[in-house]
C-alpha cells in the first residue's frame, strides 16, 4: 500500500544560470510552477502514476535518480521538443509529498546543471552535469564518435552507444545491457541494431516482471505469459491488473478493481475495457479523495467534489481549510477557515491568499509550532522562516541539537 502523508516544506533561496526567476521560489510545486521555454518547444506535464510509465526513464535520466514505489504520484513540468519525449530547456520535478523539488536545466534531453532540495537537509546540492555530447552533433541531431554517443540519451535509454557512419546506434549485448531498456523491459540483446529480449532470463531480470508480470521473451518482448503471472504482480495489487491478455496484464472484472491500491486511493473501482477507472459516487466515496480532498463524487472518469458537506468532512478542510466545494475542487473560502485549521496553529498558514492559506505577519509565524520547534518565527514570501539568529536561538532545535545559525530559511549547526 502507498502512503502518502502533508508535509510543510521551507524551500530555499537558488538563483539558476540563465534564469530570469528564482527556480525553487518559482517552482514551489507544479501547478504554480511557470517555465521559461526557449522557442520552438512548449511545456509538458506528466505525472508518474505507476512504475512501468512509458517516459519512466526520460524522467530517471533528466533527475539522475532512478524512480522507485516512493515515487509514484510525482509530477513533473519541462519544455520539451519531439512532442514531449525530448526535454530541451527547463525541468522541475515535484515529489508527492513535497519534500523534495528538482530544477535542471537541459539541452536535447540530457542535464546540464541543476539543484535539488531535500527535506531535512541543511544544504541545497548543486548537481554540475556539462553535456558535450548535446553541443557536438551531426545534422540528425545526434553525436558523431563513440565517446559522444556514450554521453547521449539514447545510450541510456535505449543502448545506442556506438558510432557508426556518423550515426548512435546498438553494436553489441554490451550497449544493451547497460541500457534502461534492458534494465525495465529485458530488452538486453542486441539485434539489427536495437535491443530485443532474447532470453526469459533476461524477462525475468527486468522491472517489468515484477511490475507488470511481463517475464517471458516472445518475438523479441517481455510479455505476460499467463494470468497466475499477472496475479503474483505489482500490477496486480496497485491497479487491478490481474488477468492476461494478449501478452498483458489487464483488468477484467470488479473485484480485482476493488481489492487494488488504486480503487482505495483514486477511486478506480469498476473494470471496463481492460482498465480499472471510477465509475460510480461508491468508488469515490470509499477512496481516499473523498477522505483527504472532499473528492467524492464521479463524474467523466474522476472523483471531483460537488458539495460543501464532502469538503468538510474531509482531512483538506480539517488540515488545510479547504472546507468549500467550487469548480470540482475544494477550496479555502475566507481567513476564517485559515484559522481554523491546523497549519495555521502547526505553520502560522493562517491567512488566505490567491486560494491558498499563507503566513503574513510574523505575529502568525511567531505563535505557530514552527517557531518553537525549528525557529520560523518570521513571515517571509508566504511562510514562516528562520531569519536570524534570535529566531533560531529559541528553538528546540538549537537547545537540543545545536542548530542555531539561520541558513536560507532554516536553523543549522
Amino acid at each position: 500500500m502507498r502512503t502518502f502523508m502533508a508535509m510543510t516544506v521551507v524551500i530555499g533561496l537558488l538563483t539558476t544560470t540563465g534564469c530570469k526567476k528564482n527556480a525553487l521560489e518559482m517552482c514551489k510545486s507544479a501547478s504554480d510552477c511557470e517555465l521559461e521555454c526557449p522557442e520552438g518547444t512548449g511545456i509538458h506535464t506528466v505525472t508518474l502514476d505507476k512504475l512501468d510509465h512509458p517516459e519512466k526513464a526520460l524522467l530517471e535520466l533528466a533527475i539522475g535518480e532512478e524512480l522507485d514505489e516512493s515515487d509514484i504520484g510525482s509530477s513533473f513540468k519541462y519544455c520539451a521538443k519531439d512532442g514531449g519525449k525530448k526535454p530541451h530547456g527547463q525541468f522541475a520535478g515535484f515529489d508527492p509529498r513535497g519534500a523534495r523539488v528538482h530544477f535542471h536545466q537541459m539541452t536535447n534531453g540530457r542535464p546540464k546543471y541543476g539543484w535539488f532540495r531535500e527535506t531535512g537537509k541543511a544544504t541545497d546540492e548543486r548537481k554540475e552535469r556539462p553535456d558535450e555530447a548535446a553541443e557536438k552533433t551531426n545534422d540528425a541531431g545526434e553525436p558523431g564518435t563513440h565517446d559522444e554517443c556514450e554521453k547521449y540519451a539514447d545510450c541510456h535509454l535505449m543502448g545506442k552507444c556506438t558510432s557508426k557512419d556518423g550515426k548512435c546506434t546498438v553494436s553489441s549485448d554490451a550497449d544493451c545491457v547497460k541500457s534502461v531498456s534492458c534494465k525495465e523491459r529485458g530488452l538486453c540483446s542486441a539485434n539489427a541494431g536495437v535491443c530485443i529480449a532474447r532470453t526469459d532470463a533476461d524477462c525475468k531480470t527486468s522491472s517489468n516482471c515484477k511490475t507488470g508480470g511481463e517475464c517471458t521473451a516472445k518475438d523479441g518482448k517481455c510479455i505476460a505469459a499467463s494470468t497466475e503471472i499477472c496475479k503474483g504482480a505489482y500490477v496486480c495489487s496497485s491497479s487491478g491488473y490481474c488477468t492476461e491478455k494478449d501478452g498483458k496484464c489487464i483488468a477484467m472484472n470488479d473485484e480485482d478493481c476493488k481489492q487494488s491500491d488504486d480503487c482505495e486511493y483514486l477511486g478506480r473501482c469498476t473494470a471496463k475495457e481492460g482498465k480499472c477507472i471510477i465509475g460510480t459516487d461508491a468508488d469515490c466515496k470509499q477512496s481516499n479523495s473523498c477522505k483527504y480532498s472532499g473528492e467524492c463524487t464521479a463524474e467523466d472518469g474522476k472523483c471531483i467534489a460537488t458539495r460543501d458537506e464532502d469538503c468538510a468532512q474531509s482531512d483538506g478542510c480539517k488540515y488545510s481549510g479547504r472546507c468549500t466545494a467550487k469548480d470540482g475542487k475544494c477550496i479555502i473560502l475566507s481567513d476564517v477557515f485559515c484559522k481554523k485549521q491546523k497549519l495555521c496553529k502547526g505553520s502560522g498558514l493562517c491567512t488566505l491568499k490567491d486560494g491558498r492559506c499563507v503566513a503574513m505577519t510574523d505575529a502568525e509565524c511567531k505563535q505557530s509550532d514552527v517557531c518553537k520547534l525549528v525557529g520560523g518565527c518570521t513571515a517571509e514570501k508566504g511562510k514562516c522562516v528562520a531569519s536570524s539568529k534570535e529566531d533560531c536561538e529559541q528553538s528546540e532545535t538549537c537547545k537540543k541539537s545545536g542548530k542555531c545559525k539561520p541558513w536560507y530559511g532554516i536553523c543549522v549547526e
